[in-house]
């Protein structure tokens, strides 16, 4: 019976262990991946735009370096940022979920300014879609 107990103890200790560890882990992030490929907004949207498959093919899963104009940024559910970028017609063609170190930095861009980000490409639902976004300087 002893001998039950400590094996249970024993278990419960690595568990635990093994939950601080995962908890404890660094989150992934694309600030150190290298870059795919560099692309407007716009071009990113007509390639998806144009033929789906071959653009899922090429981009999706991708770290990608973005450039576009911003259209509009708003916060998700969960407080992260989303930056609108649309083309020069005012169409949207990207959203763009920023990583929460980023807040700051998008503070100081407005409505209409021009914007370089690192993102995760996604796929593509009614605009591009692109997470873990960093603002490149």
């Amino acid at each position: 019976m002893k001998t039950v107990i400590k094996i249970l103890a024993a278990l419960v200790v690595i568990l635990l262990i093994a939950y601080l560890v995962v908890m404890n882990m660094p989150q992934a992030t694309v600030k150190s991946k290298e870059v795919y490929t560099e692309i407007s907004a716009a071009e990113l949207f007509n390639s998806f735009s144009t033929d789906e498959k071959s653009a899922e093919k090429k981009y999706l899963g991708q770290v990608l370096q973005v450039s576009g104009i911003i259209d509009e940024v708003y916060p998700d559910e969960e407080g992260a940022q989303i930056v609108m970028l649309k083309n020069e017609s005012g169409e949207l063609v990207a959203a763009v979920t920023l990583e929460t170190s980023e807040t700051k930095k998008i503070a100081n861009y407005n409505e209409g300014d021009p914007i370089n980000l690192k993102a995760l490409c996604s796929g593509m639902l009614m605009e591009v879609t692109l997470s873990k976004g960093v603002i490149i300087d």
